[in-house]
């Protein structure tokens, strides 16, 4: 895990969370698609402004043969990448990296400047994290950018505002 600056925007991304959503809300059964995550970042920046940010994508270390370019490429654009180890059966851990976003998300949440959190993901699992910093960190204000169709309801709750990112352009986020 890279140093978490102390910067007024946080951006979180659950990459393989909001891939897997993007695929499994499409009507065609076609190939996993993979979110082109400058494209959301510059678009997230332009239109709702952000100036100084830090970028924390969270990805699976596996053997596909997009993973470790995509990661190199995510760390040369400048982005805090968080890889989740193997397991003894050839996979990775969700609860690793479930934990590994859920530290961050708190690290990002309890330094001076920060003022947003954006949350990429669906997974419901960080909603008693999301309560937890609301109650502590009244100032921080937490935002979640998802897929429609694929976010649990409770989520939608747990946080000021939801954006959505579109099926029609990957990568490209709508205020909802």
């Amino acid at each position: 895990m890279g140093k978490i600056k102390d910067v007024p925007v946080h951006i979180l991304i659950d990459l393989e969370n909001i891939e897997l959503s993007i695929h499994n809300s499409k009507e065609s059964e076609s190939t996993l698609l993979h979110v082109d995550i400058k494209k959301l970042v510059n678009n997230l920046i332009q239109n709702k402004q952000i100036g100084e940010h830090q970028v924390h994508v969270f990805m699976p270390l596996g053997e596909d043969s997009w993973v470790i370019p995509k990661r190199d490429k995510l760390q040369h654009f400048g982005y805090n990448v968080i890889t989740a180890k193997k397991t003894f059966n050839g996979g990775y851990s969700k609860a690793d990296m479930d934990a590994s976003m859920g530290t961050v998300l708190g690290i990002a949440c309890s330094q001076t400047q920060t003022q947003e959190v954006w949350l990429f993901t669906g997974d419901g699992d960080f909603i008693p994290a999301i309560r937890v910093i609301r109650n502590q960190y009244k100032d921080v204000k937490i935002k979640l950018g998802c897929v429609p169709n694929s976010t649990k309801a409770s989520l939608f709750k747990a946080v000021e505002d939801v954006y959505v990112i579109t099926h029609e352009n990957e990568g490209v986020v709508k205020k909802n």
